[in-house]
């Protein structure tokens, strides 16, 4: 039986990442401490809503320095977003994933979501 329950997992598993999508592009834009604008290769501009993390909005306490914070990660750097849905407002929500500040030639292995919540300029958010 544990046989059954590993084959389903493996197929659960796969049919998730199926279903996720990678989009890779510069950030030309940083609207807040969770909010980007990717540029991809055919000119298209994309609104990210970074997944799992909440940022004060600018006018908030703390608001223009994590705005600053994500700046300093992404802004004018090539990210991969690694996502699956979109948000109520059709944004994408997922993933940004940058090359370290201290290795711009290195694989992008920097959650900048991560990052944010590290420097506490941003909080986990479950939806």
């Amino acid at each position: 039986m544990q046989a059954g329950h590993l084959t389903f997992a493996f197929l659960l598993l796969a049919s998730i990442a199926a279903r996720a999508e990678t989009l890779v592009g510069t950030v030309v834009g940083v609207a807040d401490g969770d909010t980007v604008t990717v540029l991809d290769a055919d000119h298209q501009q994309h609104k990210i809503r970074v997944g799992g993390v909440d940022a004060p909005e600018k006018a908030q306490p703390y608001g223009q320095r994590s705005k600053q914070s994500m700046s300093a990660l992404v802004f004018g750097k090539e990210v991969d977003v690694q996502w699956d849905k979109r948000d109520r407002y059709r944004r994408i929500v997922g993933k940004v994933m940058v090359a370290p500040p201290d290795c711009p030639t290195c694989p992008k292995t920097l959650d900048a979501g991560l990052a944010q919540i590290t420097t506490g300029l941003a909080w986990w958010y479950e939806k």
